[in-house]
């Protein structure tokens, strides 16, 4: 056993993942302190899948993650960097995304296989009921729950395509070079001056010659 009860199960993509001793001491009471072995590595899974899921979108928003713990009521994705209100956001996501592939890949497990034992069977409705329910509770905007920084994400992008809009329309535009301006204003008096001695020209050419 490692450091503070946690034993170090690997380090997928770089980050450690770390599983206390109680974690299934959790899983055994989500699943009604009944034998059910499926349950409980589907518990154990679930977690650490809803955990990688937050590690996946630290790193793709270029913040370091320090390490994964889960434990007997849940887990915890650890990071630090100078994150932005909306990368905050877009992390708080990543726990529940990772939650709907698992959810899609069992999907497909059970339809191709069935379910051919009790543990099969309670190792994919893990995955696939009780993984609806988690993600739905953890999408409500409440306490420490992700749905709190996951449901600020659609006005933060809204908020920050205004104050795009805003700088774009405050864009100074780049005043002609003096050069040009020279050349315009000169031009133009030349044409002003073809302009009247033709137009005396054309006076003279009328008059009656006596």
């Amino acid at each position: 056993m490692g450091e503070n009860g946690y034993l170090t199960l690997g380090s997928p993509g770089g980050v450690p993942v770390r599983v206390h001793w109680t974690a299934p001491l959790g899983a055994v009471i989500l699943s009604g302190l009944s034998w059910r072995p499926g349950a409980w590595l589907g518990f154990l899974v679930l977690i650490v899948v809803h955990e990688l899921g937050h590690a996946a979108l630290v790193k793709l928003n270029r913040l370091q993650v320090i390490e994964v713990m889960i434990h007997a009521i849940g887990g915890e994705c650890r990071w630090v960097g100078n994150a932005t209100e909306v990368q905050r956001s877009v992390v708080s996501w990543g726990g529940v995304l990772a939650q709907a592939l698992l959810l899609v890949v069992a999907l497909v497990v059970r339809a191709a296989v069935g379910l051919p034992s009790a543990f099969v069977a309670d190792l994919l409705g893990v995955w696939t009921t009780t993984n609806l329910m988690i993600m739905a509770i953890n999408l409500i905007p409440y306490g420490s729950l992700d749905g709190v920084q996951a449901w600020k994400l659609p006005g933060l992008l809204r908020e920050r395509r205004a104050r795009q809009q805003r700088r774009s329309r405050l864009r100074v535009v780049e005043p002609p070079r003096r050069d040009d301006v020279s050349s315009s204003a000169l031009s133009e008096s030349l044409q002003r001056e073809v302009d009247r001695i033709t137009r005396e020209a054309l006076r003279d050419a009328k008059k009656p010659k006596n």
